[in-house]
């Protein structure tokens, strides 16, 4: 978490230097590494799309991560300039991946049941760290962007618990 505050608080400050940038000429005896800043930016938002395709609250907000790559990608590129825009949306996805993490939100989604079947169903998702439903625990399959029910669930200790939610 610390790292991705890290992350955030350069995001932020690229940001402000930009928009300070374009609002005012920059006298020549102020130089800014603009190219270093990109770099960093560009860091910033690979970093990002790869912690998104794995987080689960990417099971309640799909393409995030292809997102985040494709503004990476314009951060690096060498023909233009990313927009002010485009920086702010690295600043926040950030953000947002900060403040889901500490929620906990009702959704509906499509979730694999152990025996194969494909539903919608309401998931409970508890900030960054488990989705449930019905009671029962779920994963997020970030290679196929699916929410499944898992196979063997914790002991009945735990379940209820998850009944609770």
């Amino acid at each position: 978490m610390l790292h991705n505050v890290k992350r955030w608080t350069a995001v932020g400050a690229a940001v402000l230097t930009l928009t300070s940038m374009t609002a005012s000429a920059r006298a020549p005896q102020d130089p800014v590494n603009l190219d270093q800043l990109l770099k960093q930016l560009q860091q910033v938002a690979n970093d990002a799309s790869s912690n998104f395709q794995n987080s689960v609250i990417s099971a309640q907000f799909p393409g995030r991560s292809d997102e985040m790559a494709e503004l990476a990608k314009k951060m690096g590129s060498t023909s233009t300039l990313p927009s002010i825009e485009n920086i702010e949306q690295v600043w926040f996805g950030l953000q947002r991946e900060m403040t889901e993490s500490g929620k906990v939100a009702h959704f509906t989604t499509e979730v694999t049941q152990a025996d194969g079947d494909k539903v919608q169903q309401d998931v409970v998702r508890v900030g960054s760290f488990n989705l449930v439903s019905d009671g029962k625990y779920l994963e997020y399959l970030p290679t196929t962007h699916a929410v499944a029910e898992l196979i063997r669930q914790p002991a009945d200790r735990y379940l209820s618990s998850a009944e609770e939610i």
